[in-house]
C-alpha cells in the first residue's frame, strides 16, 4: 500500500503544536487527539442510543465516516483519497460495531446493578 494510514496522526499533531517539532511528540499529540475524539463520540453514541447494538454502532461509525469524508480531504490536503477512504471506512465501521457491543454490555451491567429490567 502506498498510502500511510497513520500519517494523519502527524497532521493532527502539527495542527496543535505546529510543524517542525519532535516527530514522536507530534505523532503522540495527534494520536491523543484521535483517541479523545473516539472516546467522546463513544460517550455521545451511548447517550443517543438507549439500547445499543453492534449494528447501531456500525451505523454510527458510518455516520462519522461520512462527516469525516466530507471535511478531511480538503482540510488535510489528502492526496491518495481513494486509499484513505477505504482504510478509514473499514476502521470506522469496525470502531462503531465494537462500540455498539461494548456499550450494550455496559448498559446491561448498569441496569443489572441498578435492578432494572431490560425493556424490549
Amino acid at each position: 500500500m502506498s498510502f500511510q494510514p497513520f500519517h494523519v496522526f502527524t497532521i493532527f499533531g502539527e495542527l496543535f503544536i505546529g510543524a517542525g517539532r519532535n516527530a514522536a511528540l507530534t505523532f503522540a499529540v495527534g494520536m491523543a487527539y484521535h483517541v479523545c475524539n473516539g472516546t467522546f463520540f463513544g460517550v455521545a453514541y451511548t447517550l443517543v442510543f438507549r439500547r445499543p447494538t453492534w449494528w447501531t454502532g456500525a451505523l454510527w461509525g458510518i455516520g462519522l465516516e461520512l462527516c469525516m469524508a466530507t471535511l478531511y480531504p480538503s482540510w488535510l490536503r489528502i492526496v491518495m483519497l481513494r486509499e484513505f477512504l477505504e482504510v478509514s471506512a473499514i476502521g470506522h465501521v469496525v470502531y462503531g460495531s465494537v462500540l455498539g457491543l461494548v456499550a450494550a454490555k455496559g448498559v446491561s451491567l448498569i441496569n443489572r446493578r441498578d435492578g432494572k429490567e431490560a425493556t424490549p
